[in-house]
């Protein structure tokens, strides 16, 4: 009775699909030996355009891994990893199709894309019209890559963990939309009802977001039958012991093998719920029953600083390491399952989702978590002003890591043109900033409602961010063109001053420039002492704008003082009204580098002893310099020194500047000036004064680019 109640439920399920709805039906067998699986598949594709469609694209990802000239192999060799280049042919993948058949078992055309190996062009018996629906059959062998080329695969104890790994049609809009598996994880398929029946040795445990149906067991194998209704993304594992360890909350289960951090079951209930609650409060109901972490996924995309701490150095309670790593790796299942946005063409609205919502978790339940943890209450760090940082200053630090040295890219551009720390960190962040900035320019939650508006509108449909731009803009009277324009299109970046001040008892003239060819607003903070007494976004600043206001008893004029905006320069935003110059920042000597504070005019020094040559014999010094962690045009360093030998003073000076350029082959030139002077005898001393002048090339259409 429970067989036939089993393949009563399937062929419903298949039934139901025929009505407008993609399906995908499979049947597995694994050889665990061998790393093979063997697949009869079935898929239905309906032609949801009005075009006559003759051939049917297909995306067979398993087969990216089966030569070194693959897209996915060149991917590997642009970032220098060789490890693909030099594994064994039995550690790599491949698919061996051995038939393709339409639904009366006529055999039909194929070929595997010149340029993509991983895509296959079936050519259709008969022309697919509007809304109709063609079944085709598909036999074939995939043999597993091993797990260290991309996390996914076999690993060293016989372990399977799958993504991509059965073959999905491709999406029709107009035009096909197939690219080759270049292991950024952004396959973009239709929605389909999924069947898999898939048989395994008993020692086994599978796992799968799609909802479990039945087990079927023999003697030394078994059958578990998953199923689930208009699904994208489907992982699979196959391991020896259940890892996967199911949580469920009072939205959906979370099923998840992330490291706990040895966390209490108790407190590992609570923070799976609080999480499921704060994504359904923000973004609407998931509709799926259950959700799948793993910690494959949160490897592959970490919160930056977490993943680079060893187990024995903990800044950071072992809740909120865990909170954080579930948030994220959640954010992202739940917006790839939900919004069927482009992932490689419109991969930034759902960075900027995932970034927007880490920001708010942790304004909402850790408002005082600083970026250095609890090293930030430890005497002799705690006077750094990296210590005084917040967590989530992180996100426009990092992204400002890329900006400053000329090599951020436009949060439009596709995915595989951007560079590694561009895809993985900075432009996810740039993204996520930029909705908090939108955000605060807006006021009034206005995108935060239109973001759940968007994604219940939208959930589980065909969507473009486009659509997402047109909503916003039906929901505010404020002109945000430069949002989709100049932020997201372009790599233009915030620099404002304020200069020319002219200031009367009760009011004060001055001049905003605009010192990048940008159209973006900036707000305007008056302050009495450190007590903010009004804010105004100022908007339409080309080139310069004067304004005359009233004073107010303000004591000073701030541009971004909240620091919303993700500003290129902070430390020319400042003006005081009462007289000096020195008071608009005033001097700070630092022992050792620090995060810039753009309150102050900095400068860092570190004692010297050193022994350079036995004339001068041992010589103490001071190095004084004002190069902080992130970049800046200018830079110099100035060591004097006094040889206690020669009794002389020694030392030498270096000053660099920086000129980036933008939209060119020739993106930096790096001048400089230095000179020393040292002893080379007794009593004898010698000069050098070395100007240089360096010239950095790129493909400015390729970032990318080794040539």
């Amino acid at each position: 009775m429970k067989i036939r109640f089993t393949y009563i439920l399937i062929a419903s399920l298949s039934l139901v699909s025929v009505f407008g709805q993609n399906s995908i039906d499979i049947a597995a067998s694994i050889d665990v030996e061998k790393k093979q699986i063997k697949i009869s598949q079935e898929i239905r594709y309906t032609n949801t355009t009005s075009d006559t469609l003759q051939s049917i694209y297909l995306n067979d990802w398993n087969n990216s891994y089966s030569t070194k000239n693959t897209p996915l192999a060149l991917r590997f060799a642009e970032e220098f990893d060789s490890r693909f280049h030099f594994a064994k042919n039995e550690e790599r993948g491949f698919t061996i199709v051995t038939s393709i058949k339409n639904n009366d078992s006529t055999a039909l055309d194929y070929a595997r894309l010149k340029n993509h190996p991983d895509v296959i062009k079936v050519k259709l018996a008969r022309p697919l019209k509007a809304d109709e629906s063609y079944t085709i059959s598909l036999n074939y062998i995939l043999q597993i890559p091993f797990d260290k080329f991309t996390r996914y695969g076999y690993t060293n104890i016989d372990d399977f963990k799958l993504r991509y790994w059965y073959i999905t049609p491709a999406i029709y809009n107009g035009e096909w939309q197939y690219f080759s598996n270049k292991d950024l994880d952004d396959l973009f398929i239709p929605k389909s009802n999924i069947t898999i029946k898939f048989e395994h040795p008993r020692n086994y445990v599978a796992s799968s977001e799609l909802d479990f149906v039945n087990l079927e067991q023999q003697d030394e194998r078994q059958t578990v039958i998953f199923s689930g209704k208009d699904r994208v993304d489907t992982k699979f594992a196959l391991t020896r012991v259940p890892i996967y360890k199911a949580v469920q909350t009072d939205y959906f289960t979370i099923l998840s093998n992330i490291d706990s951090e040895d966390l209490p079951t108790l407190d590992k209930v609570l923070v799976n719920d609080r999480i499921a609650k704060f994504i359904t409060d923000n973004l609407g109901s998931y509709p799926h029953k259950k959700m799948f972490l793993t910690e494959v996924e949160y490897r592959r995309d970490p919160i930056y600083g977490l993943n680079l701490l060893p187990d024995f150095i903990r800044p950071y309670p072992d809740s909120f390491q865990y909170e954080l790593k579930v948030l994220k790796t959640a954010l992202n299942n739940y917006l790839k399952n939900t919004l069927l946005l482009n992932p490689r063409k419109e991969q930034w609205l759902n960075d900027g989702l995932q970034t927007y919502f880490l920001i708010k978790y942790v304004e909402e339940f850790y408002p005082k978590m600083k970026i250095l943890g609890k090293f930030s209450n430890i005497w002799g760090i705690r006077s750094f002003y990296a210590a005084k940082l917040n967590f989530n200053d992180q996100y426009n630090f990092l992204y400002q890591n890329m900006a400053r040295t000329n090599l951020d890219q436009p949060l439009e551009m596709q995915k595989d043109s951007l560079l590694k720390f561009n895809k993985n960190i900075a432009n996810k962040y740039k993204a996520g900033i930029g909705l908090q900035y939108l955000d605060d320019y807006i006021n009034a939650d206005v995108v935060e409602e239109t973001i759940k508006t968007f994604v219940e509108k939208h959930k589980l449909q065909p969507v473009n961010a486009k659509d997402f731009e047109t909503l916003l803009k039906s929901s505010t009277d404020k002109d945000i063109d430069w949002f989709f324009g100049d932020y997201l299109k372009t790599r233009k970046k915030n620099d404002f001053k304020i200069r020319k001040l002219k200031k009367t008892e009760d009011s004060v003239s001055f001049t905003i420039k605009n010192k990048r060819n940008s159209n973006m607003p900036v707000s305007l903070f008056k302050l009495k002492d450190d007590s903010i007494i009004s804010k105004t976004w100022i908007t339409d600043i080309r080139g310069e704008k004067t304004m005359t206001i009233a004073r107010d008893s303000a004591t000073k004029l701030v541009l971004n003082y909240d620091k919303v905006i993700p500003e290129h320069n902070l430390r020319n935003n400042w003006k005081s009204l009462k007289g000096f110059f020195f008071n608009n920042k005033p001097l700070q000597l630092r022992l050792f580098k620090d995060v810039q504070n753009p309150d102050y005019n900095q400068v860092f020094f570190m004692p010297l002893v050193e022994y350079k040559n036995i004339y001068d014999g041992v010589s103490l010094g001071l190095k004084m310099y004002n190069r902080a962690v992130l970049r800046k045009p200018f830079d110099y360093r100035i060591q004097p020194r006094y040889a206690t030998r020669s009794r002389s003073l020694t030392g030498s000076a270096t000053f660099t500047y920086n000129r980036y350029i933008e939209n060119r082959n020739l993106f930096r030139i790096l001048y400089g000036i230095g000179g020393k002077y040292a002893s080379y005898d007794e009593d004898l001393f010698f000069r050098v004064i070395t100007p240089s002048i360096s010239l950095f090339f790129r493909d400015n259409n390729d970032f990318r680019s080794n040539k």
